[in-house]
């Protein structure tokens, strides 16, 4: 059995279906194991290309390798839409294969709770998926599904912002059911900034509405556990009442602080504070949040839908940018890369994948592309819904996250990781805390487009250590899933329904 990590041989065909054309023939002559070369290439290019899996299932199958088959035939069912579904295990023998093994594991979901029994759990958020701005609401979407997949009762309370809906954010399955979007909001977005209402008044009343709206819901849903996302242009005094009433409260903050100041910071022991990652932490500490009752929640990422079983071929430097198209995203610090990767005579294309929010910065971005000659190794194709950025990713093996200002995680660099694809980071804030520079990525001088042109230079000098960081990289991402996260915010609830509220001379309602 050939090794289905190494790197894939250079120079059998520019494309895909090139590739796979070239297994046909070779087919045809009898030859199997150039057909399988030829078909690990087309794979290693495109590993959505469904008539590569087809043909591998059945090659590897021939040639006594059970476990491989079974995996590419998943790989087939999945991306024919059977996303929350495995190929049957049809021996002892596949079912005790590693490969088969680390594949089911990647690709298991929970579906009972971690620890403890199933609670009602009031979600409150700004905006909840498709209603989408950032990754902020698709994080607390992702909570709520896995919940409820563990069978607690989820209720969730959000805005209702019909601009920001977007197709294919929501997830792979129906929440609506559960979701009231009957708060309101005391600002907008326009361009990618926040603008508050101008009038005092109204937004103390909105505030007082929204909470009185969250404590009704809270009490005729009777719940007994609040997980809270995005409090912007909401409200926040509910935290205290609902824990003080001895709720278990856990507010998931996403920013470098979260909307209230210290001083508005609950005091009750059933209220723990749930950063992104330990650099949102050490932020908040630096501003007297009292961290000491703070638990760190990563976003995670669905590693189950990312998941590729292939590796890419690191034959070239095939690109994927994949953020909002705003400056502090870092695209033009891509751009300038490229123009020095095109002056080293280095090969690559690439692909920018996210939402304009800055129309100027688009176009400067895109003519001075035109300027340097990029031609057709450079696309555009704005925002992406989740299986929009599953399929970029599978014709990727480089993901560069050129963020420059300070990001509280990066979940995008998790999608990447997961697929097989190689992080390139400026590793801000706690994006850091993800890629570990030289272990499972690449870690650039933020700003620095030579330096981040010297890391993409030396990943296509040495396909080899490429290879490694790319394997290295997709383990990783397993210790950033959904699942994990939602494990630690089981296991917070349990913790702060143990506290006893008379004990603790709480107030009950």
């Amino acid at each position: 059995m050939s090794d289905p990590t190494a790197p894939i041989p250079t120079g059998l065909a520019l494309t895909a279906d090139e590739a796979f054309e070239d297994s046909v023939r070779a087919r045809r002559r009898g030859d199997l194991q150039d057909e399988e070369r030829h078909l690990r290439r087309a794979i290693g290019l495109d590993r959505a290309h469904v008539g590569a899996l087809e043909a591998l299932a059945r090659v590897a199958a021939a040639q006594g390798r059970p476990a491989e088959a079974a995996v590419a035939e998943a790989e087939v069912r999945r991306w024919n839409g059977n996303w929350n579904t495995m190929a049957p295990v049809a021996t002892v023998e596949t079912a005790e294969d590693p490969r088969w093994a680390g594949y089911h594991e990647a690709l298991r979901r929970a579906e009972r709770p971690s620890c403890g029994e199933t609670r009602r759990v009031l979600i409150v958020t700004n905006l909840f998926p498709p209603q989408e701005f950032g990754g902020y609401g698709r994080k607390m979407w992702e909570f709520a599904a896995e919940l409820r997949r563990r069978g607690h009762a989820v209720r969730v309370l959000c805005a209702d912002r019909p601009e920001f809906v977007r197709p294919g954010v929501a997830g792979d399955t129906d929440l609506e059911d559960a979701v009231e979007r009957s708060l309101s909001l005391y600002g907008a977005w326009e361009d990618g900034v926040a603008h508050l209402d101008p009038d005092p008044e109204r937004i103390k009343a909105i505030a007082h509405d929204n909470n009185q709206r969250i404590l009704d819901d809270a009490y005729a849903f009777d719940c007994d556990a609040c997980l809270v996302g995005n409090l912007d242009m909401l409200a926040n005094g509910f935290l205290s009442v609902l824990a003080d009433a001895g709720v278990p409260v856990v507010h998931c903050i996403g920013n470098s602080t979260p909307s209230y100041s210290f001083r508005g910071m609950p005091t009750s022991p059933l209220f723990r504070l749930g950063p992104a990652s330990h650099w949102v932490m050490g932020s908040m500490a630096r501003e007297l949040y009292n961290v000491s009752r703070a638990t760190v929640l990563y976003p995670g990422a669905r590693v189950d839908l990312f998941h590729r079983p292939f590796p890419p071929a690191f034959d070239r430097l095939r690109i994927a940018f994949a953020s909002l198209f705003v400056d502090y995203k870092g695209p033009q610090v891509l751009v300038e890369a490229l123009a020095l990767l095109a002056e080293r005579g280095i090969d690559f294309d690439c692909v920018f994948a996210g939402e304009v929010l800055d129309p100027q910065l688009f176009d400067a971005v895109r003519q001075r592309c035109e300027a340097l000659g990029f031609g057709g190794r450079v696309r555009f194709q704005g925002f992406l819904d989740r299986l929009g950025m599953i399929r970029l990713l599978a014709r990727s093996n480089v993901l560069v996250f050129p963020s420059t200002y300070d990001e509280p995680f990066g979940i995008s660099q998790v999608e990447a990781m997961a697929s097989g694809v190689t992080v390139v980071t400026s590793a801000t804030g706690g994006s850091r805390e993800i890629v570990r520079d030289g272990v499972d990525g690449l870690h650039f001088t933020n700003g620095d487009a030579d330096d981040l042109a010297d890391r993409l230079a030396a990943l296509a000098a040495d396909p080899g250590r490429w290879a490694q960081l790319a394997r290295a990289g997709q383990e990783r991402a397993l210790a950033f899933t959904i699942a994990r996260t939602v494990d630690r915010i089981e296991a917070l609830f349990e913790e702060l329904g143990a506290i006893d509220p008379a004990q603790d001379g709480l107030r009950l309602l």
